[in-house]
């Protein structure tokens, strides 16, 4: 973890340790360990994505994804970064669970006002029946890019 990251991490530490209800913070988790993949689904399809990591993630008491929160520092987008953030993006969204990018030149306000706003997201989802993290396999089409 760098220290931009780890600054980061303290700071949702904190955000989430002022919400009401019982929230943790974990930092650089496999998208597999999060998310689950029906059975019935392709298990190549959910490996493309499940073997990534996201920077942070935000569980509620129970241990569910919440939020899912993207470091994006100065060098973030060489390469391929972008495709990548695509497939996590979508991930997380087919899962119910908020996708939250977080700029180097974002304020500690600026921060706080993206988690809320994903915390208030999730609290509208949560309130609609679903599989709790379950994805449906997506599949991007790389000629349309």
């Amino acid at each position: 973890m760098t220290p931009a990251e780890y600054g980061l991490f303290r700071q949702v530490k904190h955000w989430a340790q002022a919400q009401t209800e019982r929230l943790h913070v974990f930092p650089q988790v496999a998208i597999a360990e999060l998310l689950k993949c029906p059975q019935t689904e392709d298990q190549e399809a959910f490996w493309s994505f499940g073997c990534k990591r996201t920077d942070l993630v935000v569980t509620d008491q129970s241990g569910h994804a919440v939020i899912a929160v993207e470091y994006q520092g100065r060098q973030h987008f060489a390469g391929n970064a972008t495709e990548r953030d695509q497939i996590k993006r979508l991930a997380f969204e087919r899962a119910g669970v908020q996708w939250l990018q977080v700029f180097s030149d974002d304020t500690v306000e600026d921060r706080a006002k993206k988690l809320d706003a994903a915390w208030a997201a999730y609290a509208v989802l949560a309130a609609a029946p679903a599989a709790a993290n379950t994805v449906e396999i997506i599949t991007l089409d790389r000629t349309s890019a």
